[in-house]
């Protein structure tokens, strides 16, 4: 959101892209450029973002964290040397596409997820899986959907929104995030009541979902800090002037329909219709 201020002030704030809308699309020369990339190998050659860099020569010993910290984890990017997942063979340095510009995620169950009367883990569970309570809810993911069908693969490699590892190396990461948490930011307002407890967010032994269920790691609960070793201090985030890395229970507590330095446009619209 804070580069896309420094070039256009104008748009005020990180637009969203909604999923449930496919008319007009957004995998445009205008917008996100084409799905799958139209370059030789799935490069993103067009759109606002066209031939978008891909770090090579990858090291993390390069960062550190928002406090400064020097970053400690398993991860060493891919094989190849690329801001890539571990396996990835591939050594393009722009944005890679396999997949298509088709992706459509139903609208009813956008608000179904959105309108859970549950728990953190439920809501959740309904946006990654489309089940609540291990009960079907909704027949697609709200958040993994688009990664998968849009990033794609060819043979054993991802394109880069699928790559789990590395997807937020395709811009459109960024505004897919802003709308899972539009998600989010509704379901907090309906389950306003159990904002005390932070909405039932685990403190220990969480689990995973998916391919990852049954796994507990660091990052998953209340207290940990957002983003595990790299993390998002106050300042980062808009909060305060503080370096201070922020917790997931920093988060709940400081965005939120009644707390949050930011709204979305449909909530405004609900206001002003009573």
């Amino acid at each position: 959101e804070n580069a896309l201020l420094s070039v256009d002030p104008e748009i005020l704030a990180m637009p969203y892209w909604d999923t449930t809308l496919t008319e007009p699309s957004v995998f445009t020369d205008k917008y996100f450029g084409s799905a799958p990339g139209t370059g030789t190998n799935g490069e993103v050659i067009d759109g606002a973002f066209k031939n978008w860099p891909i770090a090579s020569n990858f090291s993390m010993g390069d960062y550190k964290n928002a406090a400064g910290e020097t970053i400690s984890t398993t991860y060493t990017g891919s094989k190849t040397g690329m801001l890539r997942g571990p396996d990835a063979t591939r050594t393009e340095t722009t944005v890679l596409r396999f997949g298509t510009s088709t992706y459509a995620y139903d609208p009813n169950d956008f608000w179904k997820c959105a309108n859970l009367d549950s728990f953190w883990y439920d809501w959740y569970e309904c946006v990654e899986q489309g089940t609540a309570g291990g009960v079907g809810v909704v027949s697609g993911s709200l958040h993994s959907g688009p990664h998968a069908q849009i990033g794609g693969k060819s043979g054993d490699d991802s394109g880069d929104f699928e790559d789990v590892t590395a997807s937020p190396n395709d811009p459109i990461f960024f505004f897919h995030h802003a709308d899972v948490d539009r998600n989010a930011y509704w379901w907090m307002h309906v389950n306003a009541d159990k904002r005390a407890s932070a909405y039932g967010y685990p403190t220990e032994e969480a689990s995973g979902i998916g391919p990852y269920a049954g796994m507990t790691y660091y990052g998953q609960h209340l207290m940990d800090r957002m983003g595990d070793a790299w993390g998002f201090s106050a300042q980062d985030l808009g909060f305060s002037d503080s370096m201070d890395l922020q917790t997931n229970a920093d988060i709940l507590c400081k965005v939120s329909p009644t707390t949050g330095v930011y709204t979305y446009d449909f909530i405004v619209a609900c206001l002003d219709d009573g």
